[in-house]
């Protein structure tokens, strides 16, 4: 099996007429302060935010998706770029995904890779309004109301 370019999702990983919009390396939240060698690699699609298996010894993906969360379920997405002292004063950014469960995924970066996730971040709230059944921004608007 041919290697997936980039780390992209492998083509028989996606939907027919599914199109990534944006990919990204990135680590679960305070992975830095850990020191986790378990890198994440994430992907945004017109449908789909995909979470990618990495390897853990390169931290590489073969595009295989280990979790698929339709864009529908995406309620808010929220991003922070922080400067921490105990990180060398080296930026970490972090976008939270709100899901319409109540779960809240956050993904961080820093350093180099922060464009990526950004672009993500972007992808998702650009995407995530536009798919028929969405809830996005719903349950935090009628929660702003009351």
């Amino acid at each position: 099996m041919p290697r997936t370019p980039r780390g992209e999702p492998a083509p028989d990983q996606l939907e027919p007429g599914e199109t990534v919009l944006a990919l990204a390396r990135c680590s679960p939240p305070d992975a830095w302060r850990k020191q986790s060698p378990q890198p994440m690699r994430i992907a945004v699609t017109d449908r789909r935010l995909l979470a990618l298996k990495t390897s853990q010894l390169t931290g590489r993906s073969q595009g295989d998706v280990e979790r698929a969360i339709p864009l529908r379920d995406v309620v808010a997405v929220h991003t922070k770029k922080r400067h921490p002292v105990s990180n060398f004063g080296v930026p970490v950014f972090a976008v939270s995904v709100v899901l319409s469960n109540g779960d809240v995924l956050v993904f961080e970066t820093s350093g180099y890779p922060i464009w990526a996730l950004g672009r993500c971040a972007e992808a998702l709230e650009t995407a995530a309004p536009n798919v028929p059944g969405s809830m996005y921004e719903s349950d935090v608007e009628a929660a702003d109301e009351t």
